[in-house]
């Protein structure tokens, strides 16, 4: 499963204002998430992190990549995922880390 958004809690600073939940802990981004044995679940960042959404009517960064890379002929999908990393952490200058889960 890939999962491109920009992992970010829109209620974040309602949530830390709010005096009723005083012992709550809001971070930004999503928070880590586990898969089950044999599945792949792929985020556009890190858990904690924001990722960047692409300019009006194109694809973000990790879009981008992962179009670019996940078709190619003979391609392991781990393999794969590695260079959809390097190529968003390259476009971005390192500004954004794709995340996955063990298979």
């Amino acid at each position: 499963m890939f999962l491109d958004a920009c992992r970010d809690n829109p209620f974040a600073a309602k949530i830390r204002s709010a005096k009723a939940t005083c012992s709550v802990n809001v971070q930004t981004g999503l928070a880590e998430m586990k898969s089950g044995e044999g599945t792949l679940i792929a985020f556009a960042t890190g858990p904690g992190q924001t990722a960047l959404d692409g300019e009006a009517g194109t694809n973000s960064p990790f879009t981008r990549a992962l179009v670019a890379n996940i078709a190619q002929p003979g391609i392991e999908i781990q393999q794969a995922m590695t260079k959809v990393r390097a190529q968003v952490s390259d476009e971005t200058s390192k500004g954004q880390l794709p995340w996955g889960t063990p298979t």
